[in-house]
């Protein structure tokens, strides 16, 4: 799940959300956030001047990266329409 809010920074920043409840051990919920952290960073020019908060879940840490990364742009690229 995202959430954007505009901020008047000029630069995009990222919050995450990695609870126990949804991830379970730790070791899957560091995984998630790498993974979070590193979707971001590749594709924070395409995100102008907003803040998002990822809330994650579980199949993060299971599809395969390029899945995982064509899902992001996707759902980027939808934000980008309704803005």
């Amino acid at each position: 799940m995202l959430i954007l809010l505009p901020n008047e920074l000029g630069y995009p920043r990222l919050g995450l959300s990695a609870s126990r409840k949804k991830l379970g051990k730790a070791i899957y919920r560091n995984k998630a956030k790498r993974r979070a952290r590193e979707l971001f960073r590749k594709n924070k020019q395409s995100l102008g001047s907003y803040d998002i908060i990822m809330i994650l879940k579980f199949p993060i840490i299971t599809m395969k990266w390029k899945d995982l990364e064509n899902s992001y742009r996707e759902v980027l690229k939808t934000i980008n329409k309704n803005i």
